[in-house]
């Protein structure tokens, strides 16, 4: 069956990402559709890809066709009418979205670093900030505002990248109250506000922990500040008073984990592209003996000629008398 009698013709729907009353969702962008594939597949409905992408894609395209999960190969114009959008990279996906999971009472799974967000309403920068976790191991991601079975808007999730696809996102209606239930537990709330007299770093931070970043404009709220075991700032010499949050929450976890810490103390890492090359050809100018290919008749490391073995088949010589 060929890729043109599998799916229907692409259509736009009136509201760009988010169609049938959000019962579905289109995701594009290489990363974001194969992490959907990846975590997720049961909720992929439909794929729309270019002739560009047809090799790198052909295990989603084969177990699509497996699934009988309608896929067709679209045109750079057809492309960008479901997309909606120019930076598709060839490869779309409508999707069923992600759901916010309930808040279960306990500290939240995934190492001993977690995430909180207090009204962050621009789904941009929420992507941002779920892409950076992602990308600094944070397995949980605390959502205030948001209602359990909700759904996660569809541009934060594009512009996670596929980061948002590992990460637990959970609904938190009174994101204070479970903050507090936290400090109670002996977790380490930190809040960051651009007006706290407290520099990132001043203080040492135990674990658990958890980082809490708030609304774009307003900030904090005062109920989630009080929750907080301290508040602070980063600290910036330049003619802008703030950044951007998404930019504020990469700033605090690298501190927060200590990342340039732990990678002064990491050996170099060689490219795979090298490591693999060394593994199948030694190096010939090493100086150690067993990393040196032997070769027939080498001399002896003791700087004496090897004895030559005869032939097999011919007679010794015999000595003279």
């Amino acid at each position: 069956m060929s890729d043109e009698s599998r799916s229907p013709a692409p259509g736009r729907s009136s509201t760009p990402g988010e169609a049938g009353g959000a019962r579905e969702q289109t995701l594009y962008g290489r990363k974001a559709c194969w992490a959907v594939f990846t975590h997720r597949p049961q909720d992929i409905l439909r794929v729309f890809h270019t002739q560009q992408r047809r090799q790198e894609l052909a295990p989603l395209l084969k177990w699509a066709a497996a699934a009988r999960i309608p896929y067709r190969e679209l045109d750079e114009d057809g492309m960008r009418r479901v997309a909606d959008a120019t930076h598709h990279e060839g490869v779309a996906m409508a999707v069923r979205p992600r759901a916010y999971a309930a808040h279960q009472g306990a500290q939240p799974a995934g190492g001993d670093v977690w995430m909180a967000l207090d009204r962050i309403d621009n789904p941009y920068n929420l992507g941002a900030i779920l892409r950076t976790c992602a990308f600094f191991g944070i397995g949980t991601v605390l959502v205030g505002g948001s209602e359990p079975g909700g759904k996660v808007n569809g541009a934060a999730m594009r512009a996670a990248e596929g980061g948002a696809e590992s990460l637990q996102l959970v609904a938190c209606p009174d994101l204070a109250g479970i903050l507090r239930d936290m400090a109670l537990r002996g977790v380490s709330v930190v809040g960051l506000e651009s007006d706290s007299a407290i520099l990132l770093g001043d203080r040492p931070v135990s674990r658990p922990a958890v980082l809490v970043a708030g609304h774009e404009q307003e900030g904090l709220s005062s109920a989630v500040r009080a929750a907080c075991s301290w508040v602070c700032s980063i600290p910036g010499q330049g003619s802008v008073s703030s950044l951007n949050v998404s930019v504020s929450v990469g700033v605090a976890l690298s501190s927060l984990l200590d990342v340039s810490f732990a990678r002064a103390h990491q050996p170099p890492r060689r490219a795979p592209e090298a490591a693999a090359r060394g593994r199948s050809r030694p190096d010939a100018r090493s100086s150690s003996p067993a990393a040196r290919p032997s070769r027939p008749n080498a001399p002896r490391e003791s700087g004496k000629p090897a004895r030559r073995r005869p032939e097999r088949g011919r007679p010794r010589p015999k000595p003279r008398g």
